[in-house]
């Protein structure tokens, strides 16, 4: 399972490099495409630690979040269809974090804090995206997404060497 941790999490990283490409052309393709990272994050953190129905408690809070968000009056999405992607874009990243916190609510280590502190980064600096985007450019808004993004993946990719190294102690006490 820590192997397919690894795999999942390198993965979701691979397309979110592409990610980061294809959003800076255009919106709907690279979104998709984090999205998709997203959901490898998932399974990866579900190798991690099994997947409960009270992974689905600790989610619905951010998916609470993430709606009422989007749904502020202060956002221009250009039309319904966008605005429905956003929020299915919010309710995935919000798996990823719900996931990330239930992890460490389970097990207090140090990969759970890793992966809490990169997914909840990786959340707000999505919240960020959006304020950027759909209400009309902030510098503010942009610094605080790059800025919490970066940091954010980089948390997300340590917890893959933190992973690794708590199983190689786990495998010298056996």
């Amino acid at each position: 399972s820590d192997r397919r941790f690894a795999v999942f999490v390198a993965v979701g990283h691979v397309i979110s490099m592409g990610a980061d490409v294809v959003l800076n052309l255009t919106f709907i393709p690279g979104a998709a495409m984090f999205a998709a990272a997203h959901v490898c994050y998932i399974i990866g953190y579900c190798f991690h630690m099994r997947f409960g129905m009270r992974d689905v408690l600790c989610t619905l809070p951010f998916i609470a979040f993430a709606i009422i968000f989007i749904k502020l009056p202060i956002f221009d999405f250009g039309g319904m269809s966008m605005e429905i992607l956003c929020i299915i874009y919010g309710v995935i990243i919000s798996l990823m974090v719900g996931k990330a916190f239930f992890n460490i609510t389970r097990e207090r280590c140090m990969t759970n804090s890793v992966l809490v502190c990169g997914s909840i980064l990786f959340y707000f600096s999505d919240m960020m995206l959006v304020a950027d985007v759909f209400s009309g450019g902030s510098d503010i808004a942009d610094m605080l997404c790059v800025s919490t993004y970066y940091a954010g993946q980089c948390l997300i990719a340590c917890s893959i060497f933190l992973a690794t190294e708590r199983a190689k102690e786990k495998e010298k006490q056996v």
